[in-house]
């Protein structure tokens, strides 16, 4: 088999610089035969040998030689396996975000959610699709795959701006009469979020310098939902759906950079993988398990502060009526009692209140279910 020699001054070059041009001159050339690259020490001629400088490849100079083969082929190889590897994240990205696309509609669900979680979620899988999407070169045989994920990015976008921060947005000017202009709170989110995606893009662009801390960030966005629903609501979310695809998506990530051998990071990561995927999925059954018996879980009552009980004590008048469903109020049902002393059936103020957050007959503000 033939090889040609890469020569490079390691003054000038680090590994990781070297392995990035060669590889990308490999996808972009359609260059089959096996690269073996070579560092210098200092510089002299032999005539004919490619070399680099800056991001070019041509005849050049160099002396010694290290050698590390690079195979044109197993690259091409990876790539393939990159893409059906990452489509399918995609893919439960997509429902994940289709299903809680329901809970942004009402209000209460809404406001059960972390608006931190939610927003590190969008941003992460906005700025991963365009990480992919960059690290997969319009050559002639792997356009089509290019396209998926430039298509794929596109739908992030439609679901980032519709879900965090249109339908969220709305739901906080509506509940929350703050005196600052809605324009302003917009503006500051749109900067808030463009932070979040330039620091999801830098981690995924230098992970191999910074390999725990990058796989622990990725593995993360659950925390701040387990932080609100534990100090602000104990109603019971909805979002199983939604939780259960993004952990998958992320898992295929986090175990896909760290145990299997690809064209983007020149080493695997097992042990910082391991680390991550164990918190990730840790954190997601904190979710869940916080969404099936109430966000204190076994922790007592009078560790958090007192909010309004719906089930206060209350005397049924003969011929009430449930002013929702416009059905007797029996004994034995079960009733709540909203702050302007207003009766309701249990289940019909529930309902009502996933969404509108006003009582039905005098229109003054609820405060949220806990």
């Amino acid at each position: 088999m033939n090889a040609v020699i890469q020569s490079f001054n390691t003054k000038n070059f680090t590994f990781e610089d070297i392995h990035k041009t060669i590889v990308d001159y490999i996808l972009t050339t359609k260059f089959i035969a096996p690269f073996l690259i070579s560092f210098n020490a200092t510089v002299k001629d032999i005539n004919g040998v490619p070399g680099l400088v800056g991001r070019e490849l041509f005849s050049s100079k160099n002396v010694t030689f290290l050698s590390t083969l690079v195979d044109p082929t197993k690259i091409q190889k990876l790539i393939k396996i990159f893409t059906v590897i990452l489509a399918f994240s995609v893919i439960f990205n997509y429902y994940g975000w289709k299903s809680i696309n329901s809970l942004f509609t009402s209000m209460q669900p809404s406001l059960q959610l972390s608006p931190l979680s939610i927003s590190l979620h969008a941003t992460f899988d906005f700025a991963h699709t365009v990480f992919v999407t960059f690290k997969i070169p319009a050559t002639s045989s792997e356009s089509y795959l290019y396209l998926i994920f430039v298509v794929s990015a596109g739908m992030l976008v439609y679901v980032f701006f519709e879900n965090t921060f249109s339908v969220r947005i709305h739901a906080i000017h509506t509940v929350d009469q703050t005196t600052i202009p809605f324009w302003i709170r917009f503006l500051s989110i749109i900067a808030l979020h463009s932070c979040f995606i330039a620091t999801h893009y830098y981690i995924l662009e230098n992970l191999s310098q910074y390999p725990l801390l990058s796989f622990i960030t990725i593995s993360s966005p659950f925390l701040p939902q387990i932080i609100y629903t534990f100090f602000n609501s104990n109603a019971r979310k909805k979002d199983n759906v939604f939780i259960i695809n993004e952990l998958i998506s992320k898992s295929i990530i986090i175990l896909y950079y760290g145990f299997i051998s690809n064209h983007i990071y020149k080493k695997i990561y097992p042990r910082e993988a391991s680390i991550a995927f164990g918190l990730l999925v840790f954190q997601a059954m904190l979710v869940i398990l916080q969404n099936q018996f109430g966000s204190h879980l076994c922790f007592p009552d009078f560790l958090f502060a007192e909010s309004y009980d719906y089930y206060q004590p209350h005397e049924i008048q003969e011929g009430e009526v449930c002013p929702i469903c416009f059905s007797p109020i029996e004994i034995d049902d079960e009733v709540m009692v909203t702050p302007c002393e207003h009766a309701f059936h249990a289940e019909c103020l529930q309902r009502w209140m996933e969404e509108e957050l006003v009582c039905p007959m005098c229109r003054a503000n609820l405060p949220p279910l806990r």
